[in-house]
């Protein structure tokens, strides 16, 4: 019995071009890579942007405007406030603060010697 179109080999989706794809160890290297670069970017726009810029931002915090009240309120002005160095401005405006802040750093960091470990591990294939 012959086989079904959608089974036979020529139906199966190939690569354009074979030799243009990345060997998995390189694939998650650039994924870590990219990842960190994305904290970077996170880390660096509330170290660089001063905190009453954030202050002046409108809430728009669906949580605060049906239930009053939101528990992740203030997080990125704490987070602005905290990168300056201001802990009890930051604290005020959300003790979640001391928990996400050096948790930023902590996946940033681990991100980054993740990336390192796999670029090794694909510079040695």
């Amino acid at each position: 019995m012959p086989r079904a179109a959608s089974c036979s080999r020529s139906n199966r989706r190939r690569p354009l071009n074979p030799n243009l794809t990345l060997p998995k160890v390189a694939n998650a290297a650039v994924r870590h890579l990219l990842t960190a670069l994305l904290f970077a970017a996170v880390i660096g726009t509330l170290v660089i942007i001063p905190p009453p810029f954030w202050s002046r931002l409108p809430t728009v915090c669906l949580n605060r405007r049906l239930f009053g009240f939101c528990p992740a309120c203030g997080t990125v002005r704490a987070l602005a406030q905290l990168f300056h160095g201001n802990f009890a401005a930051a604290v005020r405006s959300n003790p979640n603060c001391l928990v996400t802040g050096p948790l930023l750093w902590y996946l940033f960091l681990s991100e980054c010697i993740q990336a390192v470990r796999c670029g090794r591990r694909a510079g040695a294939d």
